[in-house]
């Protein structure tokens, strides 16, 4: 599998992770036990083209409404491009966010300072983890969230081996977090978050830095991650030595 599809498929992978998945005919509902609300915690994806339903307007039409009765928001995530689905999402008030597929291989560190990536493996590493996402208004993926509901949905996602988190520690004080996927030759990066009183002191891009000289110290041929089109994230990437490679669309 080429690096760009195992990127992609890591996102799916990611969502499915400790999850309740359903056979939505067109797609998949992946949602997370006990955490209604949380955006992250319950997403359509996986489209098959094949399987499109005649009428797609009734079919988002019934899946968007159950899933509101039931509490959740409706998030659907197209790894490519269905033009009849989007116009239906479009149609139904659900807003687009593009979301770009960066990569980097060639592994280059940089100056990371005096950053420390710091494995979360027990209970009080995950308390320090719940006290820096209390300091951020939203989620990683740009979503309101609370902290205890956020901390909940990693822990089974690291718990079923899915996912690796770590605390960006420097001069023993905890920055902010970030997590990693394993996808055999290439690592893929997730759920980058600075505490707000460390923002635009170059804590991302230390983190981002160290992360890659992890990787290469691993035996790793490449980086991947995901982030939004028109965000803050993608220019510290792209700094960091990172490039587009595809794009996706998310839906709520």
């Amino acid at each position: 599998m080429s690096f760009v599809a195992a990127l992609i498929e890591s996102d799916s992978a990611y969502f499915d992770c400790a999850a309740e998945t359903e056979d939505l005919g067109f797609a998949r509902l992946a949602r997370m036990p006990g955490l209604v609300g949380l955006a992250a915690a319950g997403v359509v994806h996986r489209f098959d083209p094949e399987r499109a339903p005649d009428d797609i307007d009734g079919w988002v039409a019934t899946v968007s409404d159950r899933l509101r009765e039931e509490g959740w928001a409706p998030r659907f995530y197209l790894q490519s491009p269905l033009p009849q689905l989007e116009r239906a999402l479009q149609d139904r008030g659900f807003r687009r966010q593009d979301e770009v597929a960066m990569i980097d291989d060639d592994l280059v560190q940089g100056d990371t300072g005096a950053i420390v990536l710091e494995p979360v493996i027990d209970a009080a590493g995950w308390q320090r983890k719940r006290s820096l996402q209390e300091a951020c208004a939203t989620g990683p993926d740009g979503h309101p969230m609370a902290a205890a509901a956020w901390v909940a949905l990693e822990r089974s996602k690291a718990e079923a081996g899915g996912l690796t988190p770590f605390l960006i520690v420097e001069d023993g004080e905890d920055l902010g977090m970030i997590s990693t996927m394993d996808l055999g030759p290439m690592l893929r990066m997730k759920n980058l978050v600075v505490h707000t009183r460390f923002r635009g002191s170059g804590v991302a891009t230390r983190a981002v830095r160290a992360l890659l000289g992890r990787a290469r110290a691993d035996g790793r041929d490449a980086v991947g991650c995901f982030a939004l089109a028109e965000g803050d994230a993608g220019r510290l990437y792209r700094a960091c030595g990172f490039r587009e490679v595809a794009r996706q669309s998310e839906w709520m």
